[in-house]
């Protein structure tokens, strides 16, 4: 028997699914451990062979390949534990990254802390003044040199970097994205200096216009690199160590897989990849079940993430964010929020509202109803005292939850409030449920999507339990808990249903009336670059795929739209064509009538995805012939927030169902490594997939 191993990390647990040749998926859950996450990774990983009936070693034997997911990089950038960077600049240019843009005081901040704009101020920066060098040269805007590079400069600033303790170097000219020579030579100098140094250079990473954005870009790349290769080798010789000597792949933020050790030179693709790899598993259950339009939740213990499928391809964009820090890469577009099981409430004393988030109690200590030292109430904690999670099958009944430890946090919001202890409890998980459907509008409205045109898929540890009451506020009538106990750690199962994908960018700067040929060239010079590498990693040509994009605006506008360009040749006519797309896309995104058909239209930039295609898991039909499925359910009193009452239950394990079945609400369906909650007036069927299908009803039961 073959395998395929997906692992995601988390801010608190890390999770597996393991593939077999048959279409069998067993999925594993593990602690995320924050001193050596690769000590977590290998605990997955037995956890989901232990329920294959496997040993870690013979399950790695036979395993084709292992693909992971991490947020490594992410969280030495969100707790400022990255190398300390030195920077190399062109003269004059030494101050970009810390002027930033002008929305640099807000930019990927919520909209509560944006109105406070007393507050409100610049991040840290990533590279001090003192850590920054200026050299001279200059490319110009058409790629010739102007100034030639002074290499002894070069060498002064590295000395003088190494000297002050530079842990990782950053070079980033003016321009470089139309002439890389300065860049690559200034690259080849710190490598005879300094051979052991984690180095990047602007124009590999980001190749295109936009100097702060590509420098910043670069300027995390170097950050988080050391800490990302040094992980990344660890768990590559513990997986070496454990009988594994075969392909390991890294998810990355584009939406595809690629080989480790170009993740480990740049591991700013590697940023969010976790909650990608649920979108590409959302993405892959679509295909499966002919569902054009999917809304993603994913809840864990530290985050609420939402992406979008539409036509069956995920929303991307065209730049990210990070610590307010913004980059232009191409990513698949997900959006979070400081809205996990974890998420503390507290009390804004300024306003004497009580509010929800975005600080989280993660792994060590967490919830306090997990007993390792936690003293605020979070979600988790109001869960238990609600009835939604059973404090004796948390974890598939691996943890045990201190219900008297919930009851004394959320205790203390209960006196602060006036309330009673399911009150208190009802309002920490009802603001913390429209926050997360406020997300989603920003995601959808905002977008010119209308949620309701969507399926809400719901997964992750706590995702389920809140994805009805969610899709209720936003008007979506369908929400499904995908392939049963699989659902607590979807991420790691997209991680293993990804492709590879390299993403190729070239910056080509075009004004209408377009020239047909030019444009056709600039893919011409990126596809012969694609087909190398795919052919580098192993794919033959009908197991790859070319898909292009160009960056559009109006003539000097803000605002970017990026159209798909299919077909390998374009003539006068198709460019006309894709006008129209672009303003048609435009439209939708920022309202009719918003663009200026009299300035014209540019093309920015071309992007081509290079996709080596891998082979798929094949879904089983769900057959389950376990014998508690004849069982009659128990029952457990629980608080429901829409009713004000309690009411008896029906409480069903996982086990007890089977396909075909009805459940009537108020029901609630305990996994393994997920709960699912099914309203009152609401009702659900299990698919032929396992899947648990909620007919989402729009009016309050009573």
């Amino acid at each position: 028997m073959s395998y395929i191993a997906g692992i995601d990390i988390g801010g608190t647990f890390t999770d597996c699914v393991i593939v077999d040749g048959e279409g069998r998926l067993f999925p594993g859950k593990a602690p995320t451990t924050p001193d050596d996450r690769s000590e977590g990774f290998l605990n997955s990983l037995t956890s989901a062979a232990e329920r294959a009936g496997l040993t870690l070693f013979d399950l790695l034997a036979g395993t084709e390949r292992v693909l992971h997911g991490t947020t490594v990089a992410v969280n030495a950038m969100v707790e400022r534990k990255g190398a300390q960077v030195g920077l190399i600049t062109t003269r004059g240019h030494q101050d970009v990254i810390l002027m930033m843009r002008g929305n640099g005081r807000t930019a990927g901040l919520p909209i509560e802390t944006m109105l406070n704009v007393a507050e409100s101020k610049k991040p840290e920066p990533l590279v001090p003044r003192t850590f920054i060098r200026e050299v001279d040269e200059r490319v110009d805007f058409a790629g010739d040199v102007v100034v030639a590079l002074d290499e002894q400069q070069v060498r002064d600033a590295v000395s003088s970097l190494v000297s002050a303790g530079a842990e990782a170097i950053c070079i980033s000219f003016l321009w470089s994205f139309k002439n890389t020579s300065h860049e690559r030579r200034a690259l080849a100098i710190v490598k005879e200096m300094v051979p052991d140094m984690f180095v990047t250079i602007a124009c590999d990473l980001i190749p295109k216009w936009g100097e702060y954005e590509r420098t910043v870009g670069a300027v995390i790349n170097s950050y988080v690199g050391p800490v990302t290769r040094r992980y990344l080798k660890a768990t590559s010789d513990r997986l070496l160590a454990n009988n594994y000597d075969r392909p390991f792949l890294i998810m990355q933020s584009t939406g595809g897989l690629a080989p480790v050790d170009e993740c480990a030179n740049a591991p700013l693709l590697t940023v969010g990849s976790g909650p990608v790899g649920g979108l590409e598993g959302a993405r892959f259950l679509a295909g499966e079940m002919g569902i054009a339009n999917i809304i993603t939740a994913d809840m864990g213990g530290t985050t609420f993430d939402v992406g979008l499928i539409v036509d069956g391809q995920t929303i991307k964009s065209t730049s990210s964010i990070i610590g307010q820090y913004q980059y232009s890469l191409p990513v698949v577009d997900v959006e979070s929020i400081g809205s996990g099981g974890g998420s503390i409430a507290w009390f804004d004393e300024m306003s004497g509202v009580m509010r929800v988030g975005p600080e989280s109690a993660g792994a060590q200590p967490g919830p306090a109803c997990y007993g390792r030292g936690g003293h605020e109430a979070t979600i988790t904690d109001a869960n238990v005292i609600l009835g939604f999670v059973n404090p004796k099958h948390f974890f598939g009944g691996g943890l045990d939850l201190d219900e008297a430890a919930a009851a004394r946090v959320v205790g203390q919001v209960a006196s602060r409030l006036g309330m009673t202890l399911q009150e208190a409890a009802a309002g920490i998980v009802t603001i913390a449920e429209f926050h997360m459907a406020d997300l989603i509008r920003r995601m959808s409205v905002q977008r010119g999507f209308d949620p309701r045109e969507f399926v809400l898929l719901a997964y992750g540890g706590a995702g389920p339990l809140h994805a009805a009451t969610i899709a209720r506020e936003l008007g979506i009538s369908k929400v499904i808990v995908p392939l049963g106990d699989v659902a607590g750690a979807w991420s790691a199962l997209g991680v293993a249903t990804a492709d590879v994908l390299r993403v190729l960018e070239r910056s080509q700067i075009m004004y209408e009336p377009f020239d047909a040929e030019q444009f056709n060239e600039g893919y011409r010079v990126l596809e012969d670059e694609a087909v190398a590498y795919l052919t580098t990693q192993g794919f033959a040509p009908e197991s790859t795929e070319l898909r292009r994009f160009a960056a559009m605006q109006y003539g000097w506008q803000v605002h970017q739209v990026e159209v798909p360009v299919r077909g390998a040749s374009y003539s006068a006519e198709d460019m006309d064509r894709l006008i129209e797309s672009f303003e048609a896309q435009y439209a939708r995104m920022y309202g009719k009538g918003a663009g200026f058909r009299q300035a014209g239209v540019q093309i920015i930039n071309l992007r081509l995805e290079a996709v080596g295609l891998t082979p798929k898991p094949v879904l089983g039909l769900y057959k389950n012939k376990n014998s508690m499925i004849d069982a009659a359910p128990e029952t457990r009193d629980v608080y429901w927030p829409e009713l004000h009452e309690t009411r008896p239950t029906a409480i069903y394990r996982g086990t007890q169902l089977s396909d075909g079945q009805h459940l009537n609400g108020p029901v609630i369906v305990e996994q393994d490594f997920t709960t699912i909650v099914i309203h009152p007036g609401e009702s659900a069927v299990i698919d032929k997939y396992g899947n648990i299908v909620i007919e989402v009803t729009q009016e309050k039961a009573v």
